[in-house]
């Protein structure tokens, strides 16, 4: 196999890497897995360019290194492509690759691709574009802006912006007028965060256990009084909002929001994004070869 390696050197993970000795260790490790791999060390804003030229080229598999937004760019450029991407997970979060079983340390993720498998995930979007886990209105969107934020003004431990960030948005939320439509069905709602997730999250964790069942969970939270939403965002944020009576989950396939306003901020997949409204949400089945390890449901099925 030949990959082209494309890692973000402003991931939160590269901060404590060495540019030049990291990209020896990547390349040596993807030869002793049996690979070949060309690496590039690159800031963010290359990496759109790096993956079109990718894409093009005569590789087997696309590798990409970063965290939560750069796998998302990544998606959206090779959703439907027949070259696998693989995922080096260097970020705070990193959803998609926990979820894929990539995990551990730079070496542990690089030996997973390598001994893994190609195999197709399915992927939502939002107005056509891709993302591999979630998109968020109101408190999400304000997060995600405070992050942003602050990484741009302090250098700080990621997991410290991320609650720095997260606390910062709590204090700013409002409430949002929107209309929801499912099946046709519409009805208006009031509320202060609204996450919509690429299938279902577990009941006690931020993690999937399948990436192939085709749905989308819509999680609704309204306009509550301030020391219920405090505790619901808490619920949200642990991964517990299943156990919350105030929180409304639903099941679907496609789902609409309308909004007097003609743009929304909404977070997508970690990124801040100001996307046209109506947002029309759809889930894309197989959308996205993956090279990972069998997945644990996979080897019950099998």
């Amino acid at each position: 196999m030949r990959a082209i390696v494309l890692l973000n050197a402003d991931a939160g993970s590269m901060q404590s890497l060495r540019g030049e000795k990291t990209l020896h260790l990547v390349r040596d490790r993807f030869t002793a897995g049996g690979w070949s791999a060309q690496v590039c060390l690159l800031p963010s804003d290359a990496i759109d360019r790096a993956l079109r030229d990718a894409i093009t080229s005569s590789a087997d598999a696309i590798v990409v290194g970063g965290g939560d937004g750069t796998v998302s760019r990544a998606v959206a450029a090779m959703a439907g492509n027949a070259k696998p991407l693989g995922i080096l997970p260097l970020g705070t979060v990193n959803l998609l690759g926990r979820d894929l079983n990539i995990a551990g340390t730079l070496e542990d993720a690089i030996g997973s691709l390598c001994a893994g498998e190609t195999r197709a995930i399915d992927l939502a979007s939002v107005n056509g574009r891709p993302f591999h886990s979630l998109s968020g209105l109101g408190f999400f969107a304000h997060m995600a802006r405070e992050r942003e934020r602050m990484r741009r003004r302090w250098r700080l431990q990621r997991w410290i912006t991320f609650a720095f960030a997260a606390a910062r948005a709590f204090s700013k939320m409002g409430t949002l007028q929107l209309e929801i439509e499912i099946d046709g069905a519409v009805r208006p709602t009031a509320i202060t965060a609204l996450l919509v997730t690429n299938n279902r999250f577990s009941r006690d964790n931020w993690q999937r256990e399948r990436l192939d069942e085709g749905v989308l969970e819509v999680h609704v939270l309204g306009d509550l009084p301030f020391w219920r939403r405090l505790r619901a965002g808490i619920d949200v944020m642990r991964g517990r909002w299943r156990n919350n009576p105030l929180i409304e989950t639903l099941t679907v396939t496609s789902l609409v929001v309308r909004c007097k306003r003609s743009r929304l901020w909404i977070a997508l997949d970690g990124e801040l994004v100001r996307a046209p409204v109506p947002l029309k949400y759809d889930i894309k089945r197989a959308a996205l070869k993956v090279r990972a390890p069998e997945s644990p449901v996979q080897k019950r099925l099998s």
